[in-house]
Order: structure tokens, then C-alpha cells, then sequence
């Protein structure tokens, strides 16, 4: 979710880097698996659209309020938001409803 959105402009700035490396290092570095570590480098190889990225966090039931945290801390990681990154968050609000994690 959080390299869906910080690529939703096409760029990925060193700023939101800075913040999803800090979110994944505090939260959830010492509970991720080698094999996690590597998806999650190559995803950011080839940065998933949200559609991707919310079945991915489905698939690995993260809860919603995490999205929503991260998506904020992401979008607001550069002190902008552009149109591209509203335009993410407007689709997760209209999908985030219907987000349901088992």
C-alpha cells in the first residue's frame, strides 16, 4: 500500500522511502519472514496500483486502520499532496468500506 501511493505520481521521493522504511522498521521488521523482506524489495522494483496493493493486504490481513495510517503518513511524508496521490486516497475511501480482512 504504502509504495502503491507513494508511486501514485509516478515518482517515488526519498522522503516517502524515508517513511516506509521507518514504518516497516518500527512496526513490523522483527516479524517479517526473508521471504517477506524480498517481496517487499521487489515490489518496490515495480511499485503495485492499488487495486494490487489492497489484495495484497487482504491476503496478508492487515487491518484497516494500518492502511489508513499508512496511506496518510505516505502521502503527507514530502509535506505535498498532488492530485495523483488525492486521487489514491478518494479510491481508498470508496474501497476501504468494503475492506474486510478474515
Amino acid at each position: 500500500i504504502g509504495l502503491a501511493i507513494a508511486n501514485a505520481d509516478g515518482y517515488i521521493s526519498k522522503e516517502e522511502v524515508n517513511e516506509l522504511d521507518d514504518f516497516v522498521s518500527g512496526c513490523l521488521a522483527s516479524k517479517l519472514p526473508s521471504d517477506i523482506k524480498k517481496q517487499i524489495s521487489n515490489l518496490a522494483k515495480e511499485p503495485p496500483i492499488i487495486d494490487d496493493a489492497v489484495e495484497c493486504a487482504k491476503k496478508y490481513g492487515v487491518p484497516k486502520k494500518d492502511i489508513d495510517d499508512l496511506i496518510w503518513l505516505i502521502a503527507n511524508a514530502d509535506n505535498t499532496k498532488n492530485a495523483h496521490e488525492d486521487e489514491f486516497i478518494r479510491r481508498w475511501e470508496s474501497m476501504s468500506s468494503r475492506y474486510i480482512t478474515s
